[in-house]
């Protein structure tokens, strides 16, 4: 059996598998045909949390899918945005059948693009590819999963659209 190590794997995490807060949100196919998640036009707080869903995670050191990367697709218009924070957090999942509290998560450090390392330049009206690079590339084991959020604050008149995230990945199998 031959050895896969492809340094160049991407994944699409589309827009419909995010979880959404703060806010109404509609599911919307603009003028370019692409699904996203709508946020009408209201002041407040409101946050997306999407899971890197991955094709393989593995519990063997150094096999599976080791992130590198996730870039966050959006488009602020009517106003800029007030905030917007990112996070990538690991989380373990439960092995004991009978657990009594969801396991903490974990924030991993990174760094945003040179585009978007000013608050400022993530909260403009335009079209957004807010890629986050993790400090430490990580395998990603079996027995856990990634999840990234944006926090943001709103004003009233902001419209934004979330079309989904690419992770850049590492396979070995």
């Amino acid at each position: 059996m031959g050895y896969i190590h492809d340094t160049g794997m991407t994944a699409w995490i589309p827009a419909s598998v995010g979880a959404y807060y703060g806010g109404t949100w509609t599911f919307l196919a603009g003028a370019e045909l692409v699904p996203s998640r709508h946020r009408a036009a209201a002041a407040g707080w409101f946050y997306i949390d999407m899971p890197a869903l991955i094709p393989h995670q593995n519990s063997n050191s150094y096999k599976g899918c080791r992130i590198a990367a996730v870039t966050l697709y959006y488009l602020v218009s009517n106003a800029n945005l007030t905030s917007l924070t990112a996070y990538i957090y690991a989380q373990s999942i439960p092995d004991d059948p009978t657990f009594s509290a969801w396991p903490a998560e974990t924030e991993l450090p990174f760094s945003y693009d040179s585009h978007h390392n000013t608050a400022g330049n993530r909260l403009t009206q335009t079209c957004h590819a807010l890629t986050l690079s993790l400090a430490t590339a990580r395998w990603i084991q079996g027995d856990e999963f990634l999840h990234v959020k944006l926090v943001s604050e709103a004003p009233a008149g902001a419209v934004v659209d979330f079309y989904g995230m690419k992770l850049d990945y590492t396979l070995r199998l």
